[in-house]
């Protein structure tokens, strides 16, 4: 199966509302995340997110993310406009 070459690769999403900013939650969710790689031998986290949200950029980077590339128009709003993500990845091994 092609999808094997695949296998050491992990995508991660989180979203959280607002109200629930800046209690830790987002830390802890990306420890159980790393957490449960390294027990099933994955060797690379990846993520995508907004260019703009700076508090989610430095947390994913205190993990060790690092920006690996630019996803232009990535997300397209409701009035027409666009959102430019950016690439992590982080490597476990």
């Amino acid at each position: 199966m092609h999808n094997e070459r695949y296998l050491h690769r992990a995508s991660v999403a989180f979203v959280l509302l607002k109200e629930y900013w800046g209690l830790g939650i987002g830390g802890k969710m990306m420890q159980e995340c790393i957490k449960w790689c390294e027990a099933h031998n994955i060797e690379q986290i990846e993520l995508d997110v907004l260019k703009h949200n700076e508090r989610a950029i430095a947390m994913y980077q205190g993990f060790g993310f690092e920006i690996a590339g630019t996803i232009p128009h990535s997300l397209k709003y409701a009035d027409g406009t666009y959102g430019d993500e950016y690439f992590m990845v982080k490597k476990i091994k």
